[in-house]
């Protein structure tokens, strides 16, 4: 998780491996108190709630560690058994702060492979068991990005653009767009930029837009880098949006990179494209008929 003043829009990084940690502090600061030496350390659930705390940080360590070691064609497999010991830990430990930021990590990671079902009971399971402010409010964050998934709608959205230019979903009607969700201090989405341009320029003739959506805090560093690196496609600065208006919120987006990519039909063809995935997604929508007027 990023430690920088960015964190007030919510931004983290996190991949599958990290998933675990993002929301492990609440919990494990829980277990601390409960295990300090003050009175609630005499009240009769300060065993229990020691043992989630001590058991809660070692699961997050053994689940870390496997992601670590996997190689990408055993990632999957080091997923379903993460959400199996998710689901355990939350059973055995049931009633404590830590369960619900198990079945809090459970629906994060469920969403991750797409299993979107799994992952909303989930999220709604922990919004039941917790009683932290914060956690309650990551949790129903990422309950309404479920929305944001393949087949569904997305929401309708005006901007301008660092050109001046003003945009709409209806401006991209029978085109395939990619809403891509950065910043220029992100290393992981600077990483992924020569990727993002060379499947521009491949498909930029067939249909296909893009609209870069910037989470930085200064505009001038956006329009520098964007100039210096010859990305010529459309950017929109997110904090030049109205409150509540911006892309970000709607889209309730919390991680970068996040690319949502948008059919003809006007539904989402696909989200966290990264890579090959990408391009494969972009060819699929492109050769996906528009939705019928």
């Amino acid at each position: 998780m990023s430690g920088s003043p960015r964190d007030r829009k919510r931004i983290v990084f996190v991949g599958v491996a990290a998933m675990v940690i993002v929301s492990a502090g609440v919990a494990q600061l829980r277990g601390q108190q409960a295990a300090s030496g003050d009175a609630a350390t005499h009240s009769k659930d300060a065993p229990e709630r020691r043992d989630a705390a001590a058991a809660w940080a070692e699961l997050r360590r053994s689940i870390e560690a496997r992601f670590r070691a996997a190689q990408d064609d055993d990632r999957a497999a080091v997923a379903r058994k993460a959400l199996i010991d998710l689901r355990d830990f939350a059973k055995t430990h049931k009633g404590t702060e830590q369960a619900a930021v198990a079945m809090f990590n459970h629906g994060m990671l469920a969403a991750s492979t797409e299993d979107f079902s799994a992952a909303a009971n989930s999220l709604e399971e922990a919004l039941s068991q917790t009683t932290d402010a914060q956690l309650r409010a990551a949790i129903e964050a990422q309950i309404a990005s479920l929305a944001i998934r393949p087949g569904q709608s997305p929401p309708a959205f005006t901007a301008k653009s660092l050109s001046g230019e003003e945009i709409s979903a209806a401006k991209y009607k029978g085109k395939v767009l990619l809403l891509d969700f950065w910043a220029t201090w992100c290393a992981p989405c600077i990483a992924e930029l020569p990727n993002v341009k060379k499947v521009y320029e491949a498909y930029r003739g067939q249909g296909f837009e893009i609209v870069s959506i910037s989470l930085d805090q200064d505009e001038q560093t956006l329009r520098d880098f964007v100039k210096q690196r010859g990305l010529n496609w459309t950017h929109v600065y997110n904090d030049s949006l109205p409150a509540g208006q911006d892309l970000a919120t709607k889209y309730s987006v919390t991680t970068i990179p996040q690319m949502i990519l948008i059919g003809r039909d006007g539904k989402i063809a696909g989200v966290q494209l990264r890579g090959e995935a990408l391009e494969d997604a972009v060819n699929k929508a492109l050769a996906s008929p528009a939705q019928a007027e």
